[in-house]
């Protein structure tokens, strides 16, 4: 059993630091919409963050506003 060399590249917020404070901002702000009972819109910031690990920059940048998020009955 050797060592495994197993490279990975680094990801976007890895790399650059303002996107790691953007990401964690953004799952911060999930975290007290899904508690406050606003779950289109936690779920709009888990998206963004999940785009931002991806490194997909376009759908990061894709916002939806909260009109469009909300389900009218």
């Amino acid at each position: 059993m050797g060592k495994n060399n197993y490279k990975r590249e680094l990801t976007l917020i890895e790399v650059d630091p303002e996107y790691n404070v953007i990401y964690h901002q953004l799952r911060k702000e999930a975290r007290i919409w899904n508690s406050t009972g606003q779950y289109w819109l936690g779920k709009e910031c888990s998206r963004r963050a999940e785009a931002l690990l991806r490194g997909d920059i376009e759908q990061y940048n894709a916002v939806k506003h909260s009109h469009e998020l909300y389900h009218y009955n």
